[in-house]
């Protein structure tokens, strides 16, 4: 991921040469608002035509947004479904509230089903309830493994035996979930129709095997602690959502690949801490938006900035005619994987003058031979 423009800012002042941050952040403000937001905005009308896609949402500072100091604000993610063949997709957006606003923006004039793999935040099943039935939410595993994990966790387990602590409801409703897990993963590699059928000889019992035994456990007995009560209502406020994937083969498990999304943001929150104001947030998503898409579809994100850089000046004042090359512009295509694959071959073949050659990694083996 880029580097905040501070440390940009530092990094080139030890070398004696001065650009301000401020002069940083303009340029690439220009050229996010000039060029490559219409990529962005292109980018998510392709995902609103998916049928399965996934959502996360996490927080974000911005400094000057209007509100009090300390403020959250939230970038959503909204992804493809995993399990889907084809081009990928990875959208970021950003917010400065967490509510069902952004998911009435985002899906404006939803025409077709869509089913949306996320946590059992209330935002969505809000909007849900809104949509006439063509939102369609399925559940998370990961969500609901955690809060079991996190029940196990505050157990004393002095003085058990291994067979005691396996027995515990807390590791017995972990070790179900992941047998669910195994089952299912062994399945990843089959066709949707395929999946679909051997979910429902596999992964079905499996599935009843975990709830039918959190139904045994009896939550007005005082040695249940609080954090496995929580789990076990979890789990069965949100049995119908859990079980929707046993019914279409393209709904993944959980929503682990909108997570792993979310993870550049929260390196990238390490990094910087912040955005001073909401445009730089709003910048921000647009980058985010082509890097992560771009590795989703196994291009080399360095290349496809490049490439949109080259190209979307030659489009800037064909307002109006997006349909006719965005479809070029997107990593997929095979017009930007020529692109690729001719710079890579121009890197192959430019060679270091003499006496610059790459050192070659010392190997045990030289040493050996040195000392002898």
């Amino acid at each position: 991921m880029f580097l905040p423009l501070y440390r940009q800012e530092l990094n080139e002042e030890r070398f004696g040469f001065h650009l301000p941050r401020q002069r940083m952040s303009s340029w690439i403000g220009y050229v996010v608002r000039n060029y490559l937001q219409q990529v962005h905005l292109y980018i998510c009308g392709l995902l609103k035509e998916y049928y399965y896609q996934q959502c996360d949402e996490t927080y974000w500072q911005v400094v000057l947004d209007e509100r009090k100091a300390g403020a959250k604000s939230f970038i959503w993610v909204h992804r493809s479904g995993e399990l889907l063949p084809g081009p990928a997709i990875v959208a970021y957006c950003y917010e400065k509230t967490r509510g069902a606003d952004h998911l009435r923006n985002f899906y404006a004039g939803i025409l077709q089903t869509i089913y949306l793999t996320c946590d059992a935040y209330g935002a969505y099943p809000c909007f849900a309830g809104e949509t006439g039935g063509l939102m369609i939410l399925t559940g998370c595993y990961m969500h609901c493994r955690r809060r079991f994990v996190e029940a196990a966790l505050i157990l004393k387990l002095n003085g058990l035996t291994d067979d005691q602590i396996r027995e515990l409801p807390e590791v017995k409703a972990v070790a179900l979930i992941a047998e669910i897990y195994i089952a299912d993963n062994a399945l990843k590699g089959l066709p949707a129709d395929m999946r679909q059928k051997q979910r429902r000889e596999s992964v079905l019992p499996k599935v009843n095997a975990f709830f039918n035994f959190i139904r045994t456990i009896d939550l007005n007995d005082p040695l249940v602690s609080d954090k496995l009560r929580g789990a076990v209502q979890y789990a069965l406020n949100q049995e119908d959502n859990l079980r929707k994937f046993l019914d279409d083969g393209n709904i993944p498990l959980d929503n682990g690949a909108t997570e792993r999304s979310v993870r550049p943001v929260a390196q990238f929150r390490r990094n910087s801490l912040f955005s001073f104001t909401t445009g730089g947030a709003e910048v921000m998503v647009v980058i985010f938006t082509l890097i992560e898409t771009a590795k989703a579809n196994q291009a080399d994100p360095y290349y496809y900035l490049k490439y949109l850089l080259e190209q979307m000046p030659q489009h800037l004042y064909d307002q109006g005619k997006e349909s006719e090359y965005m479809p070029d512009l997107m990593p997929w295509s095979q017009r930007y994987r020529c692109y690729e694959a001719e710079e890579k071959e121009k890197l192959v073949k430019a060679q270091a003058p003499p006496g610059n050659e790459k050192p070659r990694t010392p190997r045990k083996r030289d040493k050996v031979v040195q000392s002898a």
